[in-house]
């Protein structure tokens, strides 16, 4: 389920060109992290709670109003994370998100691996880039590479569903029965 982030009012403005006629790109570096739930507002300039940032974060825009977003913590830390923050290369928060529950639960000998899809609800996903850290694990789809969900047999036989992808057995189980039955003609 995608997360409804929250952009600021200086992450806003960090959008606007310097003419104020359109965007420029902006620069996504850091993840912030925090085991406190916050209400995310606009107003906001810090992540409450914050106990640390990670630089390794990636992001890869997926729709015109989504960027998928991984981030990795492999340090020593222990936390319950609720919300977690974007900031951009000047330092400045870009967007937060917050919820209740535990989006995960991070032990000391563990690594976080977060991948969420991220809605802006009227910001370009392609006004957002990332750093130099690229690793991300979005959805395949015909012209990106990433993550795949692999149809059954009997998925495959249907040839009805756009978004999986077949395995040579579940291709031989989806033809074996058009060519047999074409043999039969034959």
């Amino acid at each position: 389920m995608p997360l409804n982030l929250i952009v600021t009012e200086e992450g806003r403005a960090r959008l606007l060109n310097a003419q104020q006629t359109g965007t420029d790109a902006v620069t996504i570096v850091e993840a912030g992290l925090s085991p406190t739930a916050i209400t995310a507002d606009p107003s906001m300039t810090a992540l409450a709670g914050e106990i640390g940032r990670v630089s390794t974060i990636g992001g890869t825009a997926t729709a015109p109003d989504t960027i998928h977003v991984s981030i990795r913590d492999e340090g020593a830390g222990a936390y319950t994370l609720r919300s977690f923050a974007l900031y951009l290369d000047d330092g400045t928060l870009f967007a937060l998100y917050g919820q209740t529950d535990p989006i995960l639960v991070k032990t000391a000998a563990s690594t976080a691996l977060i991948a969420v899809d991220c809605v802006f609800a009227d910001v370009s996903s392609a006004a957002l880039v990332f750093g130099a850290t690229n690793f991300t694990d979005p959805d395949a789809n015909t012209t990106r590479k990433g993550l795949i969900e692999i149809a059954t047999n009997a998925e495959a036989q249907a040839g009805s569903d756009p978004s999986r992808a077949i395995t040579p057995a579940a291709l031989a189980a989806a033809l074996l029965p058009l060519l047999l039955a074409r043999d039969r003609k034959s």
